[in-house]
């Protein structure tokens, strides 16, 4: 799960950021809305909520989505 302050890509199972300590949110990479950890699929927009959100078709909200850490 990527860390939606600094960028930093944790383990899936992580609550919080290794390394900004921010409280890590699951979030529908389409349109934002916060999503239980147990869903498939976003409750607003219906958009897939994989592990890795995918590449078509969905624009990324801010650089920090898209840029590997290592370049950040």
């Amino acid at each position: 799960m990527r860390c939606a302050s600094c960028g930093f890509e944790n383990p899936t199972s992580a609550k919080f950021c290794e390394e900004c300590g921010a409280k890590l949110v699951r979030v529908c990479p389409a349109c934002g809305k916060k999503a239980g950890a147990k869903a498939k699929f976003c409750s607003k927009c219906g958009a897939p909520l994989s592990a890795t959100p995918p590449i078509t078709g969905l624009v990324p909200s801010a650089p920090i989505d898209y840029t590997p850490p290592y370049v950040a």
